[in-house]
This record gives C-alpha cells, sequence and structure tokens, in this order.
C-alpha cells in the first residue's frame, strides 16, 4: 500500500510539472530541471508508472489544441533529453521504457491513443542527439511498428510516422524505409501526408524523380515543399540538365504565386548565388539555353525583373564592336526620352548603329556553328530596331537578302558527298532560325507588299538552276525552303500575283517537279510546300492532290510520312469532300451520312482508284512496309503521324463539321486495336500475355467499382466494357481466358441496364468458351490470385465461369438494400488533429523544435472532412493506455 500511495503521489507531481508546461511555453526550460531532479530522487521502479499514469489523459484527448502540444513537446525534449554523469543511464533506461510504452499505445484500437502514440514517437525522434544509446533491438520494434502504421486509416498518424521514420532514411541497412516511402508517395490521397514524404526523402538518384515529379502534384504545399527540398538537398550539380530545365519551367510558370516565389528563391540563393558565384552567364551555361531556348528566356526574365542582374557600366554588347565607320553614329535611335524600361535596358546594350548591328551578325556568322545559337538571338533583337531611316532600312535589307541567299551548311562523308546540316526542310536547317530570318525580313520591309516582292524576286534566283535542271539537290533544297517562308508567312495567294513568280510558276515549275527529284530530301521539301500551297488555294487544285496522294502510297517513308501530313492538314483545313472533289471522285457517302471505312490494301492500289481521302489514310494504318523511320527521329513513323491525324479529328471534331462524327467510334476502336497490336508479328490483333492481363484487370475494375448506380458510374463502367470487348485473346494464354471468362457474369451484372453492352459481352463469353482448351473446368484459386496479385486486383473477387445469368436474373439482380448505420461526421476536435508538423532538414539536434504547420481552420477543413470519418469500432473502442489515475 505504501508504494501505491507513493506512486500516485510521484502522479501528482509530475501532473502538476505538465500542467504549468501546458499554459507558458517559457518555463519548459526550468521545469526540465525540476522533473530531471524529480526523476533521479524517485525510489526505484517508480518513476516511469507514476509518469504514464500522469501523461494517460492526454492520450484520451483528440483535440490538438495549443495546451496539448506544447505538453507534447515538453514531454518529447523530457524523455530525450538525458540526464548528466551518474544519472545518464537512468534516463536512458526511462527512454527505452517510455518507448515500449509508446509502442503498445500506436497499435491501439483507439484512434486518438495511435495519433498521440505516433506523435511523440515521431518528436522524440527528431530531438534525440546523434550519440544517443538506445539497444539496436528497440530501434527494430520501432521501426516496424511505424511501418505498420503508415498504413494506418488517419492521414494525421500516416504523416507522424512517415515522420518518425525520416530519419532512419538515410540508412543504408534500412533501404525498404525508402522503398516504402516511394511506394506511398505515388498512392498516397492525402496532401499533407504527401507533403510529409517529400521532406523526409534523402538527396538520392532513386529520389530525384519522386521530387521533381512532385512539382506537378495537385497541391499548393505539396510543389512549395519540392522546391524547399530541390533547394537544400540537391545542388545544381547533382541534377541533370533535363532535370533542372524541367523543375525551372514548371516552378516559374506555376499558378500559384507561393510557388513561384519559392522557386524563384531557390534559383537565386541556391543556383545562382551558391552554384555560379552570382554569374549569370554561369547558370545559363548549367541550363544549356542552345536546347531549351524557352527555359532560358523565363530565367533571365526573373532574374531582371527581381533586380538580380542589373547591367553594369562596360558589360553591354557595344564594348565588343571594332567598326571602323563612325559615320553613322548621329542616326542611332535614342530611345531614353520616349521609351519604357525595357527600351532603356535595351538601349544601353545594343549596338548605337544599324550598321554595328549587321556587323556583329555577321561576325558571329563567320565564326562558325558554335556561335550560331548567338546569332540567331541577335536576329531576334533586330525585330526591335527601327528601320524608318531609309539609310538604314537599305542597309538591313542589303543583309536581308545576304541571308536568304546565304547557301545552306553541309559536311561532306567518307565518299565525298555533301550531306545536309539541320532538318533539311526549313531555311538554314532550323526551324527557329528560318523564323528569326523572317521576322527581321518583315520587320525591314514593312510596307504594303514589299515582303512579298523581296522574297519573290529571291525566289526567282534561286529558281533559275532548278529550271534550267542545272541545279543539285542542296540548291533545291534551298530554294524549296526560302519558297516555304514566303508561303508561311502571307494570307493568300492573291498577294503574289504581278510579283517576281507568279503563285502558277511556283506550282508547276518548283513543286511538282520537286516532288519527283531522285533525291529523297527534295521530295520531302517539296511535299512541305504542296501542303503550305494547299492550304493557301481557295479550293485545292486537282495536280497538288494527285501528286500527294501518289507520294502518299508509293514514296518512300520520309516522303510518305510528309505526304500524310500534308493530307491531314489539307483535309482538317478544306474538308475531306473538298479534297476528294479537287480529283473528280463522285463518292457514295459525303459529310455526315459516312459512318465507317473502306480499307484498301495500299500495296495493290491503282493512283486512279476511286477511294476517298479519309479511307486513303485510314488504310495506312494497316500497311506494314513503309520502310524505317526519319534517321534521328525515333518517333516519327507513317503510322504515328496518321495516329495524330486522327486523333484530332476524334478530340477536335467541333472543329470540323465536314468530318462526320459517325465516324468517331471506328477511329476509336482503331485506336485500341493498334495499342494493343504487336508490332513484332505484323501488327496483329491478337495480344500479348501482360495485355490479356490487362483485359483482367478492366473486368476487376468493374466487378469491384463501387460506384455503379451514378450517371458518372455507369459511364465509366459502359466505357471500360467497351475497351475490353477490343481485345482478341491468343489461345495459348489459357490462364487469361479462364480468368476472364470467370469475371464476365460479374461484369454483365454490373451492366445489366444496358441491354446492348449485355449482348456483346454475352457473345464475348461464348467467344471466349470456344477458345477455352477444358471449358468445364474452373481456374484454381491459386492460380486466380496469381493473376490478381500482378494486377493488384482484390483477392475476393468471385469467379464463376458458369453460364451467363437468362435475363429474368439480371433483371432481378439488383437486391434489397441493408440499412444504412449511421455514420456521425467529422468534429471540431477531429479537424484539431490534421496539420502535422514539418520534418526538420536535420532532424540530429537535440535542441531542435519541431514547427508546428499553421493551417487554417477552412483548409484543414478541406483536407481532412472526407478522411476522419470513424468506423464504429473507433467511436464505440477503449483505449489500451487508459489508466484509472487521473491528472490535476
Amino acid at each position: 500500500m505504501a508504494e501505491a500511495g507513493e506512486e500516485k503521489r510521484l502522479a501528482r507531481e509530475i501532473a502538476g510539472v505538465l500542467d504549468e508546461c501546458r499554459l507558458s511555453h517559457a518555463v519548459h526550460t526550468r521545469k526540465l530541471r525540476e522533473l530531471s531532479a524529480l526523476r533521479s530522487s524517485a525510489p526505484p521502479g517508480l518513476f516511469f508508472p507514476s509518469f504514464a499514469r500522469a501523461l494517460t489523459p492526454l492520450f484520451d484527448f483528440p483535440r490538438r489544441s495549443l495546451a496539448a502540444e506544447r505538453t507534447v513537446r515538453f514531454v518529447s525534449a523530457f524523455v530525450a533529453l538525458a540526464d548528466a554523469n551518474a544519472n545518464a543511464a537512468a534516463s536512458g533506461v526511462f527512454l527505452e521504457e517510455f518507448l515500449r510504452f509508446l509502442l503498445v499505445a500506436s497499435g491501439a484500437a483507439h484512434r486518438t491513443a495511435r495519433f498521440r502514440s505516433c506523435q511523440i514517437i515521431s518528436e522524440i525522434i527528431m530531438r534525440l542527439p546523434d550519440d544517443a544509446e538506445v539497444s539496436d533491438q528497440l530501434w527494430d520494434e520501432v521501426i516496424d511498428k511505424m511501418k505498420e502504421r503508415v498504413g494506418d486509416k488517419v492521414p494525421a498518424i500516416r504523416a507522424f510516422a512517415v515522420r518518425a521514420l525520416s530519419r532512419f532514411a538515410n540508412d543504408v541497412e534500412s533501404g525498404d524505409i525508402l522503398i516504402l516511402f516511394l511506394q506511398t508517395l505515388s498512392q498516397e490521397q492525402n496532401a499533407e501526408v504527401r507533403k510529409t514524404i517529400i521532406l523526409s526523402l534523402p538527396p538520392s538518384n532513386a529520389t530525384t524523380e519522386a521530387i521533381v515529379g512532385s512539382t506537378l502534384d495537385v497541391s499548393e504545399s505539396v510543389r512549395r515543399s519540392a522546391y524547399r527540398v530541390l533547394a537544400s538537398k540537391f545542388p545544381l550539380q547533382s541534377l541533370s540538365i533535363k532535370h533542372r530545365t524541367i523543375i525551372l519551367q514548371r516552378g516559374l510558370s506555376d499558378r500559384s504565386s507561393s510557388v513561384t516565389k519559392e522557386c524563384l528563391k531557390m534559383l537565386k540563393d541556391e543556383w545562382l548565388t551558391k552554384s555560379c558565384g552570382g554569374d549569370p552567364l554561369a547558370l545559363l551555361r548549367f541550363l544549356d539555353v542552345e536546347t531549351y531556348e524557352s527555359v532560358g528566356e523565363a530565367v533571365m526574365e526573373a532574374l531582371l525583373k527581381d533586380g538580380i542582374v542589373p547591367v553594369q557600366e562596360g558589360q553591354s554588347i557595344r564594348q565588343y564592336l571594332k567598326s571602323s565607320n563612325k559615320s553613322e553614329g548621329t542616326e542611332a535611335a535614342v530611345y531614353a526620352s520616349e521609351a519604357s524600361d525595357n527600351n532603356d535596358l535595351l538601349e544601353g546594350i545594343l549596338p548605337v548603329t544599324i550598321s554595328d548591328y549587321v556587323d556583329l551578325v555577321r561576325a558571329h556568322l563567320s565564326a562558325g556553328p558554335n556561335y550560331h545559337f548567338a546569332c540567331r538571338q541577335l536576329l531576334l533583337l533586330g525585330a526591335i530596331l527601327d528601320f524608318s531611316d531609309t539609310a538604314n532600312r537599305k542597309i538591313a535589307g542589303g543583309f536581308v537578302q545576304e541571308l536568304l541567299l546565304r547557301p545552306l551548311e553541309f559536311e561532306v562523308d567518307d565518299d565525298g558527298s555533301k550531306i545536309v546540316i539541320g532538318d533539311g526542310i526549313s531555311l538554314g536547317g532550323d526551324r527557329d532560325w528560318a523564323k528569326a530570318v523572317s521576322e527581321l525580313a518583315r520587320k525591314v520591309h514593312a510596307s504594303m507588299g514589299e515582303f512579298e516582292a523581296v522574297i519573290t524576286g529571291v525566289v526567282k534566283e534561286l529558281a533559275r538552276p532548278c529550271r534550267d535542271r542545272t541545279a543539285d539537290y542542296m540548291q533545291w533544297i534551298h530554294c524549296l525552303a526560302v519558297t516555304g517562308l514566303l508561303l508561311e508567312n502571307i494570307d493568300s495567294l492573291w498577294s503574289l500575283h504581278g510579283k517576281a513568280i507568279e503563285p502558277s510558276e511556283l506550282l508547276h515549275s518548283l513543286f511538282l517537279p520537286g516532288a519527283k527529284q531522285i533525291h529523297v530530301d527534295v521530295q520531302r521539301v517539296a511535299m512541305r510546300c504542296l501542303c503550305l500551297y494547299g492550304l493557301l488555294e481557295r479550293s485545292p487544285s486537282e495536280e497538288l492532290v494527285r501528286q500527294l496522294r501518289l507520294s502518299f502510297i508509293n514514296g518512300p517513308a520520309p516522303v510518305s510520312i510528309m505526304a500524310s501530313k500534308a493530307l491531314i492538314d489539307l483535309a482538317t483545313w478544306h474538308g475531306p469532300q473538298a479534297v476528294d472533289k479537287a480529283t473528280g471522285m463522285d463518292l457514295q457517302q459525303s459529310g455526315d451520312e459516312k459512318n465507317g471505312f473502306i480499307s484498301v490494301d495500299l500495296s495493290n492500289l491503282n493512283e486512279d482508284a476511286n477511294i476517298g481521302l479519309l479511307d486513303l489514310l485510314y488504310s495506312g494504318f494497316d500497311k506494314d512496309d513503309w520502310g524505317a523511320n526519319v534517321e534521328g527521329d525515333d518517333h516519327e513513323s507513317v503510322h504515328a503521324v496518321l495516329g495524330e491525324g486522327f486523333a484530332k479529328i476524334l478530340l477536335l471534331g467541333e472543329n470540323y463539321p465536314t468530318i462526320s462524327t459517325g465516324l468517331h467510334p471506328s477511329i476509336l476502336g482503331k485506336f485500341i486495336s493498334l495499342y494493343f497490336c504487336d508490332e513484332t508479328k505484323n501488327l496483329q490483333r491478337s495480344v500479348s500475355p501482360e495485355l490479356s492481363f490487362l483485359s483482367c484487370d478492366l473486368c476487376g475494375q468493374v466487378a469491384s467499382c463501387p460506384d455503379k448506380k451514378t450517371p458518372a458510374g455507369k459511364s465509366y463502367l459502359s466505357a471500360l466494357c467497351r475497351i475490353a470487348l477490343l481485345i482478341q485473346f491468343r489461345s495459348s494464354e489459357q490462364g487469361a481466358i479462364k480468368c476472364m471468362r470467370g469475371l464476365l457474369n460479374s461484369m454483365i451484372i454490373s451492366l445489366s441496364t444496358d441491354k446492348e453492352l449485355v449482348k456483346e459481352l454475352t457473345r464475348m463469353a461464348a467467344r471466349l468458351k470456344s477458345l477455352d482448351d477444358h471449358p468445364d473446368e474452373e481456374l484454381s484459386q491459386e492460380q486466380a490470385n496469381v493473376i490478381f496479385g500482378k494486377l493488384g486486383l482484390d483477392g475476393s473477387l468471385k469467379m464463376d465461369t458458369s453460364a451467363v445469368p437468362p435475363p429474368s436474373v439480371l433483371r432481378s439482380a439488383r437486391t434489397a438494400p441493408n440499412r444504412r448505420r449511421v455514420r456521425r461526421e467529422a468534429s471540431p476536435d477531429d479537424e484539431e488533429i490534421s496539420s502535422v508538423p514539418e520534418v526538420p532538414m536535420t532532424p540530429s539536434l537535440a535542441s531542435m523544435r519541431s514547427q508546428r504547420a499553421s493551417k487554417t481552420a477552412a483548409m484543414t477543413k478541406m483536407t481532412t472532412k472526407t478522411t476522419f470519418e470513424l468506423s464504429d469500432d473507433d467511436e464505440d473502442g477503449e483505449s489500451d493506455v487508459t489508466s484509472e489515475g487521473t491528472s490535476d
């Protein structure tokens, strides 16, 4: 009895200390000393049970009030604090006893007990010093128990469990913790838990992709935390160029200003200041702006707007000019008095005269391909210069002529043949370069009709050897590239009438002869010009359409690719009926009447065959001898181009009223068939074993879908079933066939109200039964579990290969609803425990205090209202740590 009385007395004293600590944080330091002294003076074996008795009410108090949080912080600090000298061993024993006490509580049925225990465990682990002496066995128990709690149904408990494990994630021996974090992150629905995981991930190659991927998270706080982690844990040099550009591209364009500020802070404080010594040019080198130009522009715009990169005296472009012509200095435009701040900045760095500007660009051109990027940037700057003066315009006009007539760059192979550098289509071999030249040309020749007159004059000069049949393939490509630049920058062919070369002359003297050239690269660029020409016509001409169709059918793969792009563009611009009419076709179906495609064999098709454009393009899906892909582009193929074109018709059908919507089901069916085809088997539609597990996955989702009554749920299930119907099975896949048969009955019952779909599923069941070598034998449960395990499906799904239920059974398949059990709404007390302190970046100091995440009540309610509903077990369950003692 005396011992029990002493224990109660100690519990009352400890409770008194805790009561004072919950009122104010200022007394914590003094009370830590007082409680430590009380522990030292307590009789052996009595302090811990007294401490647990006094602390027990905290495990029954669900609200995360300020007083409760102060108590948690004080208790965690006390437990993690090691006494000096002789009492160090006693404090270590108390630490282990208390951790075991918390581990028992973390497995309690009562939600609040689990929550408080995980919260205190995480706080203790965050505060323990690196040299704390804790047995490996206890740490293993803590880790195992926290791994279990990562799967808890309460988000706040999951978050605290992740926080507790974060300190062990760097341990090589605990690699399974990192795997658990990454798996949980990809499946976690609660934003606060995802945020805690992101803050807990250590820097490594395995975590980089996950953290960078979180910059696209739907939650603003998660995205912001991802940038904090990238700034603090990942030096600029440790990231690949691709990751650097993705991070900046997403962050600087984020819809949330707080995320953008966090990204900009990382860019300024870490990448620019620490990694690049404040040198913006060094930062641009790390970003490879020649490849990722738009990212470089966004970075420099952000830095300039923030005033971080001011232009200093002596750092402008002018200092690099060595022009000997100073006579035009008075002709330079003075912007300071009339321009905006941006123009003032440009005034400080741009050349003084147009002549200086032209000399600067020429110098970069002469320096070789390594200066191509800088030269293009200078051309873009030229679009903002003043060319109103006649002398300036004359100098710039001559330079534009020089750029247009500049021969293509090439290399010589081992056989002495010339190989064009670039895409072989655009001026200069680069679409961006061609765009920069065209913008400069339009700015210099801004008068009505002047641009067309100048460019057609250049085309006429370049076309002379092509007409005379003395031009080599490089001259052909150069001429057609300049012509393509002209066609891209005019609104109608009427603007070319009366110019140096007429539209019909372009078609018959350049484009059609170029399409028949022996060199494939010349045919490619000719296809592009034919497309641009056809888009500018009021209605496509017969010669143009016939040549494109012929090149599509009989041309080599690179030419067929360009021809298919051209035909798709013409079909969506003019309408397929107008394109067919150009060749005099009299088709039975047109407009909204067309509900299907006519498939033909393109390998044996006569070029004069009476087949419509859409049918011709659709038949291209079934041709498997198009040849190799375009060199240098693994994704460019005729099938890919056709797929992109028909996808545009399917997704943007309202923009193409002349294309029948009745074709959409056939297009979607073709896409699904192609997706599940095996290219190594000549586009067979029988799917591989992995994909026939996918069909079972669709059935499993239908059978186990919780939302089958709402219109949205019915539409979703119907779409899944229709996709499954399109999949064909190989007879060799007996396991998948039996699994599919076993799930079909559940699908049919789920969609019993859709009579047409039930008929289709019934036919599929009969077809699968005919493919089954032993139709009367059912799939064993072990085999079914293997398939379900690979698909991540519920192992309790019912397998039934019996006959399809008759219609009467389907009509009565809906059973009487069970009586609903009343579930209480989330109370304010529930909402209080949703916020989790962030994981410290370096959780190793004993004196470190956990930061409480500040959330408004509204945000808390939004994130926890649907996740904190208690089941009846939680409602009525008793805490495993509740004791009879009370605390003042």
